[in-house]
């Protein structure tokens, strides 16, 4: 009997090895199945698309506003079944604007809200706020040049500087941009088709993967129930933004992650990334592990993962800058706050800095966490902080 149990539990054991192996790629050939069914039958996704991503001004009192002119022709998608592919640059986003833009890049499955508090702030406090909206189902490099090509056509209309603020996933979209070969291939400043990038502040970006990529189907849902209770859902939305290919880019260890982590830090850019710790160092006034801690992170991305290959050192509450093996200065610094939170709430927020400081006394509420870290970087470039 003991011989019979011992050779089920090998049997056992070699068939749940096999789908290990084999899930990915039959859950992946399901996807994509279900996917090309689903453009076939939405032949309006591509028309849909190129409305629907770009980039989008910052106004006050006005919101986001879309281009004052139409979009460029999009060019013939590589692959018929891909229409989150066929999206080109927008034409004229910056029709007689500034000479250097702010532009805000979201992450995964993102609603829309993530931006809410955080450019009325950058507004306010003088910057001129762009944003881009991109298919953020579709592999992560196909973003990274879908940003490029959003960079270059900010060029064109006369943006000679822009400073990258992303959250989350963002972070990688812009990272890959800045170290590709065919946009700025590690070089920040110089280009003559790209407007330099002095600044690139990442807000709990998953550097090194997160595990709940395993899990995007529900981010994904909460990203369509959002659109519909907002009113705005159309059945494009289905598959223009692309096949899922960003949530298996984003499990750690992953050959896209790999691939991006082997590449030099962008330069000269100063690098700020604000990381989230989501449980104090005490809880029920028990102290909290910090291995815990630490790896649970903001809730979505861990300590640990926020790092850059390059530079592994930081402080928790207090700022560490470190020289990055390519002469990047990355600043990494640590905050209270869940991976959302860190840019909508002001529940964590110490107050030491509020609307009244930027507004001259007319609002008097705290800012998000993030928010008065990321307003320091743009005035003073990375250099000592005023709100210490």
């Amino acid at each position: 009997m003991a011989e019979t149990r011992a050779s089920f539990r090998g049997w056992l054991h070699d068939k749940v090895d096999v789908l290990r192996e084999h899930h990915p790629r039959i859950h992946g050939a399901i996807r994509t199945a279900v996917y090309q069914t689903l453009t076939r039958a939405l032949p309006g996704a591509p028309a849909y698309a190129q409305q629907r991503f770009g980039l989008r001004r910052y106004e006050s009192g006005q919101g986001w506003q879309a281009p004052t002119t139409a979009p460029a022709t999009p060019a013939t998608p590589a692959t018929p079944a891909t229409p989150a592919a066929s999206v080109t640059a927008a034409a004229s986003a910056n029709p007689a604007g500034p000479d250097r833009v702010v532009l805000l890049v979201h992450g995964l499955d993102e609603p829309g809200a993530i931006w809410a508090r955080t450019a009325p702030a950058l507004e306010v406090g003088g910057h001129h706020v762009m944003r881009i909206e991109y298919p953020n189902d579709q592999a992560i490099d196909a973003s990274a040049r879908f940003l490029a090509d959003q960079l270059r056509a900010l060029r064109a209309d006369g943006v000679d500087r822009v400073d990258l603020v992303t959250h989350s996933m963002g972070g990688l979209v812009a990272r890959d941009a800045l170290t590709r070969d065919d946009a700025y291939a590690g070089q920040t400043t110089g280009h003559d088709d790209l407007p330099d990038i002095h600044q690139l502040i990442m807000v709990a970006p998953p550097n090194q993967g997160s595990h709940w990529a395993h899990f995007r189907g529900f981010l994904e849902l909460r990203e369509h129930a959002s659109a519909i209770l907002a009113g705005r859902w159309h059945a494009e939305e289905l598959v223009v933004h692309g096949d899922g290919q960003a949530g298996r880019d984003l499990v750690p260890g992953s050959d896209y992650l790999q691939s991006l982590n082997a590449r030099p830090l962008p330069r000269p850019v100063d690098i700020t990334i604000i990381a989230g710790q989501f449980l104090p160092d005490r809880l029920l006034r028990q102290p909290v592990s910090p291995a815990f801690r630490d790896g649970l992170g903001d809730g979505v991305v861990s300590l640990t993962s926020t790092r850059l290959p390059d530079a592994q050192a930081a402080e928790r509450v207090v700022e560490t800058e470190v020289a990055g093996v390519a002469g990047a200065r990355v600043t990494h610094r640590v905050m209270p706050g869940h991976h959302r939170t860190l840019l909508t709430s002001s529940a964590l927020a110490s107050g030491r800095q509020t609307w009244a400081g930027l507004t001259g006394g007319r609002v008097d509420s705290p800012l998000p966490p993030a928010v008065p870290v990321i307003l320091d970087r743009l005035a003073h470039e990375g250099r000592t902080s005023r709100w210490r």
